[in-house]
């Protein structure tokens, strides 16, 4: 079978990502980015998961596009199987991830009220305000904040442990941080 211009189009594409060719990458952005979105999205079956998937292939794509070997395969092929892969290495991840939560979940032991000194039942009134606080947030949010301050692993720590990026695990806790505020607010007032 005798590669279509596309395909010989996408190849050089691809050889001048590798040599850092930003119009290059964009075109393929803008003629795969759909594609692989839509692949990422069928695994996932979250957007906001599958458009991170995409902004993932496509820094692969920018960082390994010198790799591309065109005899085994177009470059579209190339990218769609990056995409699923990546889909499905992410579907696992959410799993670890929601499992270790919830074994967090059960791990954590009640809040245990033994005293009707009133000291001690404004701070258990304030230690059920927190609790009910946080337990609204995202669970993405609340087990990295569990793990950094109620397990004391550092963001790096918690970043190891979740298999996830440091600036995700750093806009995670600061979302969480500003949302426990909002809700602190909200229910001491």
């Amino acid at each position: 079978m005798k590669p279509t211009d596309a395909e010989h189009d996408d190849t050089d594409l691809v050889r001048r990502v590798a040599l850092r060719d930003a119009e290059a990458f964009t075109i393929l952005y803008d003629r795969h980015s759909t594609l692989l979105y839509s692949v990422a999205l069928k695994i996932l079956a979250d957007p906001e998961e599958a458009r991170d998937v995409l902004q993932q292939v496509f820094l692969t794509l920018h960082e390994k596009a010198a790799v591309y070997n065109p005899a085994l395969g177009r470059p579209v092929a190339w990218l769609s199987v990056m995409a699923r892969n990546k889909a499905i290495d992410r579907c696992r991840s959410l799993k670890r991830q929601r499992e270790y939560a919830e074994r967090i979940r059960q791990e954590t032991p009640p809040f245990e009220h033994s005293s009707e000194n009133p000291t001690e039942t404004h701070n258990r009134d304030e230690l059920d305000y927190l609790h009910a606080a946080v337990a609204q947030l995202p669970d993405e949010q609340r087990q990295a904040l569990t793990l950094a301050y109620f397990s004391g692993l550092t963001q790096q720590e918690i970043s190891d442990t979740l298999s996830q990026p440091l600036g995700t695990v750093k806009a995670r806790i600061r979302r969480g941080l500003i949302k426990l505020r909002e809700s602190l607010g909200q229910l001491l007032d």
